[in-house]
Formats: C-alpha cells, structure tokens, sequence
C-alpha cells in the first residue's frame, strides 16, 4: 500500500488501462474467503497499471479499511495503518472526482459497517475516523450520518453544544422522512433501516411514539413480509394447539445473552423456579456462537433442553420451533438486540409469542402478542407506544438473581481501596454511577456537577471508560467548575461478587434519566443502596423508578431534573443515618417470601384468596387443583363468584405501598415516614356476575378503564376503545398475581363486568396455550 500511495502521489502509471481493467474483472470473480489475498494482489496490481482506474482504487482502500479490524490494534487515529487507510480514502476521491463518478453507496455501506466492527472491538476513536472520512466521499448519506452521531455520544463529545444540537435536529428530519412521517401523523409502515438504530433512540431525546416508528420500521426490514407469506403455517390459519399428554406446557426462551451477560444474571433465579415446577417444560433457543462459560453451564442445568441455533435463521429456525420442539410459548429475550430472531417468529412458530426484559422497548412486531413488563414501568396511558399487548405484573418486572451472593469479609475492600475519600472525612460523600457512557448527557451531568458544588467534600464514582471517555468528562468537569480529581473511575473487577460488593461504599447511586439502569439498577438495589431515579415518558427511563419502588424506595423518584437535584442534594444533608436506615429495611425485604422481588412468583402457580383488605366485602377465589378444567353445568368443585361489590382506592403514584379506600381523599406519609402532599389518581369500577374462575369457556367479563372511557363506565353503556390495543393483560396485587383482561378492539363495544383471577405467569401461560391466538383475543 505504501508503493501504491507513492505511485497515486506522483501520478505515475505503467502499462495499460486495458490491462488494468481486466485485473479488475478477473479480480470481482473471486469471491470465496480463501481467494482475498490473490483477489488484493490483483487490485494493487491494477493501480499501480492505471492510478486512475476509480474501481481497483476503491477496492484497495476499502481493503485498507477493512486492516483496521487486526487483532490487537490499538484505537489510535494516529496508528500507521490508520493514517494509510485514510490516505487511501483520500486517493478515491480524488480519482472518483477525476473520473466525474458519483461514489457508489455501497462504499459507505461497507464504511460503515467497518465502523460497526470497530465499536464492537472497542475502537471509537477509529470508528469515529472511518465514518467522517465516508460522510466526505458522500456528504448526504444517512447510515453514516447517524453512525458519526452515535459514536460521538459515546465518547461523550458534547464540544459546541449548539453544533450538537443541531446535528440531532437533522438527524431525527433524516429518520422522519425515511418512516414516511408527515407532522404528527403515525407514517404507514416501511421496511427500512433508519439512520437512528432501535437500540441508540433509546439514548436519545426520542419520544415514545416514534420509538415505536423506528422499530416497526426496522422489524419490517428484518422479516421482509415473512408473516404475510407464510400461509401454511398452521397458528397462523387459527389451528388450536394439541394438549400435551403429559400435561405440561413447553415455552421457549430464545437469547444470545445467556453468557456472561445481565440478562443471563437476571434471570437464572427464574430458570432455577421453573426447574422446580412439573407444569412447565423449558427450552434454551441459544443464538450465540461462543461459549456461553459459566452462567450457561447453570442454566443448562436448570432447564429441559439446551438447542444451539446460532447458525440456524428465518423459515428452518421457525420449523424447528414448530414441528420438531413443539413449543407453546416462545419468549423473545433479545428485541432489537444482539442475537434476535425476529425473522424466525415472524413466521408464528408458536401459538403464543412474548417479549421480556432484554430489550427495553416494544419491538415494533405485529406477530409478537405481549410484552411482560409492570405498571410503573408501562403506564395504560403509555400503552399506545407498544405493539404488543401488555402484560404487567404486580410490583416490578425486573427480576433479581436472589440466589446471588456478595464477597464477605474482605478487609481490602475499603474505600480507600477504591480510590474514595474515607467515611470518617469530614463531610464525605460518594455519589456514584455505573451506568454506560452513551447514557450520560449534558442536561443530566449538569446537575451532578451542581451537587458537587454545593458538597464541596463529595466526589462522583464513575465506570472506567475509554480513555478519551474519561478526558473528555474530565474537561466537562472543569468547565464546571469542579476538579477533575473529583472523579473517581471504578475499575472491572473480574469477580461479579467483589463487583457487587464494592456499591456499598457509595453513599447514594445517581440514575441516568433518559436511559436508566437496568442490571446496573439491580445490582445497587440488591447492594441496598439507594438510587435517585427520574422516570420518564419512554420505558427505558422507568426501569430504575419500579426497582426503587419495589424495594421500598419510592421517596428517591423524581419527577423532573429541578426535583432530581432537590431529592439529591436532600438526601445528601441529612447524612448518612437516614440512608442506613433504608439499607437496613430493603436488605430484609430482599428475596423474602411473597416480597416484590420473591423469585418464586414469576413462575410457580399458586391461588390463595385475595387480600380482603382490597375490597369492600370478603369475596374467595380458588383454582382447580388440576387443569385444564373440563366443566358441564356443574361446578366441578371450582368456588364460583355471583355477587356485585365496588371498588374505589386511590394510589399515592409515588409509594405504591400506600394504598386508600374510600371516594375521599386522604392525608398520608410515605412508608419511609416522607410526608405526601401530593394529588392522587382515583380507581373506581363495578363488577357483577362473576363466572367460575376456574372455566375459561364460561370467563365474558372484562375490566374497562375509566382512561378509556367517555363517562363513567357505571353510567354509560358503550365506550370507544383504542384500535391499536387488541389485548391488555393487567397483573395486579402482590403474589399470588391477579389476572385482569382488559379487551380494546377497533370497534365501540358494551360495557362488560369484570371478572378477578388470582393467577400466576404459568396459569396465565396456561390460559394463552390451551387456545389458539385468535381463539383468546375473540374470547376477550
């Protein structure tokens, strides 16, 4: 390449163009990997014949380009390979100029994918080289637009705000004229792959509705109409599901984080609960090529089977789901992630098809049915964001590995050891955060910067990033006024239990607001130090706001980034005694029996009777012992319901642990003895007429929201129901877990009473499996 670059410069050229275009054919038919370095050869030596041949020139830069991806480079713009990968670059630019071409966009395509495969190696900084010497051969291309974006994020380069600003601003007009969006209207849907990935707008300042946008979009891209084409499939044609003779149900997990990831942390205690259960057979759909190491070695021993289908894609993925696994329910752990199978369960390989906890976000699938999420996590009013229907359980979503343990008694681990200023230092104070360096913004880092002011002896805890990640909050640290000695970066510690360990020396964790933490979250609350958390419109953001109030902690919420710094800065005068008292109680709850985070719920049937402080009269539920129930008119020994009550409670949206009944309102504290003061909303329904619990042939009642309707549902007769929400599953109520349907088709529908099912996530499993898709949604 160097004698190549010599030979550009001077403009020097040998032999003939003829001779070189022939090279260049002879070198475009080899194609197979083993015939790349004679396939190099051959383009050099069609250069070096004709310097101004634009096709064997742009195939040696992109080949100089593709170096870059070596073993063990550094992430050096200035690196010698670097500097010749750009030179090349160069050297197509101007022959493309000379030759009057347009620069085909498959040479920013391919750019642009180098770029993707240096982030993955952890090289931003050449990333970042490889993307802005694309965007100047093609100045308008949208991929390399938002690609240089994101990685500026990433480094934390927020140099110029007003540039920054307005580089968001063209990028998200780019995005709304590749969905086809007009204003505010909802564009159709487009198969295409938006400058903004799925996964980076939930970094960004992007509404929920145009996440939704982005993901559909996308979705459309990877199944490319699958589900229309497939005709033959059998859930598709409304077929029902055989019942399983030996009477348990098979639901599928499919992941390519099973390894040494969060989600794998998360949820090995769930794994290790379904191991117990005779009811339901689990399989592990594994797409990662690796080792999945230790945590899926105890995975593997916790479920049924274990099936590698990492080289296994689309319509053969969705057959062997069907026809060799035979599998009831699939739960797609991945989304928008790393490792997903959208093509595959786009086809319905299963009756049922669920979304769950490794992509925080609606997938934008018409073909997947739920997403398993919670109340403060998926609001109703923020149901119109999601594709699928949703399935809330009753305190939070996110479950934590209560089997995990923390590093004891290690007399190293000091905060000194850490690098922090010792407890007994007068005014000392550690504010912390480990979450990823895309999710840090300006707006947030603002305030951190104002709580270091106003505690001249505190110090922020940060994640190690890259090096240039940490210049660069080093310098934004001192345009605010804060020395950068202020900032402590924490180290990888190869040890998950010395990692988990370590949270305890913060005094409190600061939370990102537009993306929160998720396992990062987990591991602070299961650490029992407090986090401030500010939940906002987009699922990604109230992720830490349903931990925090499942563990108790709903006095650390904030509601906007003026309350975030109060709540804080609070906390911080007070001292440590108040926080220690917090630790003190969450530790109890932890893992407790019936607690919010008792991993045995969000598996194990069970159905006892329900709190009768609920409602305003004693009213038993009690499930078959066996199932499925096979009732006539007789009640087959099921407790059956046929009486009217109300229900009316308000709930403080900041403690869900205060609950009131009554139509008044009512003055009240915190569980953490924080006074309130603040407007409650109000629930209030009729039910009448409940059906056998236990018979799902004879269940007609449904619950409607009074958000939903026009009046009251006690005085009107019809409402208009959104036509995006085809099924609503609402699970309330602590453990045993209450089962609400809530049925919303694109039509005007009578008000129908309400019938309550204490039901866990396998009986709901259950009622899903036992009919067909369009069987259930038509049974609501």
């Amino acid at each position: 390449f160097g004698v190549l670059l010599v030979v550009h410069t001077r403009g020097v050229a040998g032999g003939s163009k003829e001779e070189a275009r022939a090279l260049v054919q002879q070198a475009m038919k080899l194609n197979k990997a083993q015939d790349a370095k004679r396939k190099g050869q051959l383009l050099q030596q069609a250069a070096l014949l004709d310097p101004l041949n634009a096709d064997a020139v742009r195939e040696v830069a992109v080949a100089a380009a593709q170096d870059l991806l070596g073993p063990r480079l550094p992430d050096d713009p200035g690196h010698a390979l670097t500097m010749l990968a750009m030179a090349a670059l160069q050297d197509y630019r101007k022959v493309a100029h000379l030759d009057s071409r347009r620069t085909p966009p498959q040479l920013c395509d391919m750019l642009v994918n180098i770029g993707h495969q240096l982030e993955g190696r952890d090289r931003p900084l050449m990333a970042q080289e490889v993307y802005e010497a694309a965007l100047r051969h093609d100045p308008s291309h949208a991929n390399t637009i938002g690609s240089l974006y994101k990685v500026r994020e990433w480094l934390c380069d927020w140099e110029g705000g007003g540039g920054r600003v307005n580089a968001f601003a063209h990028l998200m007009t780019l995005v709304r004229q590749q969905l086809g969006q007009k204003g505010s209207e909802e564009p159709e849907v487009r198969a295409v792959q938006t400058s903004l990935q799925p996964l980076t707008a939930l970094s960004q300042a992007v509404d929920a509705r145009t996440q939704l946008y982005i993901a559909r979009a996308w979705t459309a891209a990877y199944i490319g109409g699958m589900h229309k084409a497939a005709k033959g499939n059998r859930f598709l044609m409304g077929a029902k599901v055989a019942k399983p003779k030996d009477g348990r149900i098979t639901v599928a997990y499919i992941s390519a984080d099973l390894r040494g990831h969060a989600v794998s942390q998360q949820m090995k205690s769930v794994f290790k609960q379904h191991h117990k259960s005779s009811k339901v057979r689990v399989f592990i759909l594994n797409t990662f090529a690796g080792n999945p190491g230790k945590d899926g070695a105890e995975i593997k021993g916790y479920v049924d089977q274990w099936v590698d289908v990492a080289q296994v894609q689309g319509s053969t993925l969705a057959g062997q789901i069907s026809n060799t696994l035979r599998v009831h329910i699939v739960v797609d752990l991945a989304g928008h992630t790393f490792g997903h199978r959208l093509s595959a369960l786009a086809q319905r390989p299963a009756p049922v098809a669920m979304t769950y906890l490794g992509y925080a976000s609606t997938t934008g699938a018409a073909f997947m049915d739920y997403m398993i999420s919670d109340a403060v996590v998926s609001p109703p009013d923020l149901a119109p964001a999601y594709s699928e229907s949703l399935a809330l359980l009753p305190h939070t979503f996110y479950p934590l590995n209560t089997q995990q343990g923390m590093a004891q008694g290690d007399t190293s681990d000091t905060r000194q050891h850490h690098g922090l200023p010792t407890t007994n230092a007068s005014g000392a104070f550690v504010w912390a955060c480990f979450n990823r360096n895309l999710k840090i913004k300006p707006d947030i880092w603002k305030v951190w910067m104002a709580l270091l002011r106003k505690n001249p002896s505190s110090v922020l805890w940060l994640r190690r990033f890259h090096i240039r990640v940490q210049d660069n909050l080093k310098k934004h640290a001192l345009k605010a006024n804060i020395q950068p000695d202020r900032l402590v970066f924490a180290g990888r510690i190869a040890d998950r239990r010395k990692h988990v360990a370590r949270h305890r020396h913060a005094d409190l964790f600061l939370d990102t607001p537009r993306f929160g933490g998720h396992s990062t979250l987990a591991d602070v609350v299961w650490a029992t130090v407090p986090s401030i958390v500010m939940p906002g419109e987009v699922m990604a953001s109230r992720i830490g706001a349903s931990l925090m109030s499942a563990a108790g902690g709903a006095s650390f919420v904030a509601r906007n980034l003026e309350d975030y710094e109060e709540v804080a800065a609070g906390w911080a005068r007070v001292g440590a005694l108040p926080l220690h008292a917090y630790r003190h109680s969450i530790n109890a709850s932890l893992g407790a029996l019936g607690g919010a985070f008792d991993s045995s719920a969000y598996t194990h049937v069970s159905a006892p009777r329900p709190p009768t402080s609920f409602f305003s009269s004693p009213t038993f539920f009690h499930l078959c012992d066996t199932w499925p129930c096979e009732h006539d008119d007789k009640p087959n020994g099921c407790w059956h319901v046929n009486q009217t009550w109300r229900v009316e409670s308000q709930v403080c949206p900041h403690d869900m642990n205060v609950t009131h009944t009554g139509t008044e309102s009512v003055a009240h504290t915190h569980s953490t003895g924080v006074p309130c003061g603040q407007t409650h909303w109000r629930h209030s329904w009729d039910t009448q007429e409940a059906e056998c619990v236990a018979d799902l042939m004879r269940r007609r009642s449904v619950l409607l929201p009074s958000s939903c309707c026009s009046q009251d549902t006690r005085r009107r007769a019809t409402v208009s129901l959104r036509a995006s929400r085809p099924l609503t599953l609402l699970l309330l109520s602590s453990p045993p877990l209450t089962l609400l349907l809530i049925s919303s088709p694109p039509l005007t529908l009578p008000c129908l009473p309400l019938t309550h099912f204490y039901i866990s996530l396998n009986i709901y499993v259950h009622i899903c499996t036992y009919f067909s898709l369009s069987h259930t949604r038509a049974l609501a």
